[in-house]
């Protein structure tokens, strides 16, 4: 069999990287979809709210009069607040961002390595955007950097991977 025309198969680790991939961007879909044709930023809002008012019951009147305590729980609900108020435009992009990442794994799943490459290039940008519309704080990028963490982590891993792509 001639090695430049056999057929290459896709290795298990890499198919297991492109199923979390195209699960991750379904799951973020689903959430701005939300964003966008719905109130889920409102709804996520109000329930971090409602949660916020339980944890400091539950945490006492020590640490609802700790500073730093007070300082973690408004930081995360300024964050939500401005992604409230910011959903729609923030919905269509992430959407897009995700509809990119999509292509890329769908191009690595068929083992092209322009697909790692539109992959690692996103993800980048798909980090920094939502700043547009947040103000950098360390609960913003916190927050995001969850996020960030794991699609850097994902760009190492597909990045094994690219001696099986072509």
């Amino acid at each position: 069999m001639d090695p430049l025309t056999a057929e290459r198969k896709r290795p298990l680790f890499l198919t297991i990287l492109c199923i979390i991939s195209f699960l991750v961007c379904a799951f973020g879909a689903w959430v701005y979809f939300g964003y966008v044709f719905g109130d889920r930023a409102q709804q996520d809002l109000e329930k971090a709210r409602a949660d916020a008012l339980v944890n400091m019951e539950r945490a006492g009147p020590e640490a609802a009069n700790d500073p730093l305590y007070k300082a973690v729980v408004e930081g995360q609900l300024g964050v939500l607040e401005e992604m409230a108020e910011h959903a729609k435009p923030m919905g269509i992009i992430s959407l897009v961002y995700l509809a990119v990442t999509s292509i890329a794994s769908v191009l690595m799943w068929k083992l092209k390595k322009v697909g790692f490459w539109l992959f690692a290039g996103v993800q980048v940008p798909g980090f920094l955007i939502p700043f547009i519309w947040i103000e950098p704080t360390v609960a913003s990028l916190l927050m995001f950097g969850v996020s960030g963490f794991l699609w850097a982590g994902l760009i190492v891993l597909f990045a094994l991977n690219l001696k099986h792509m072509r």
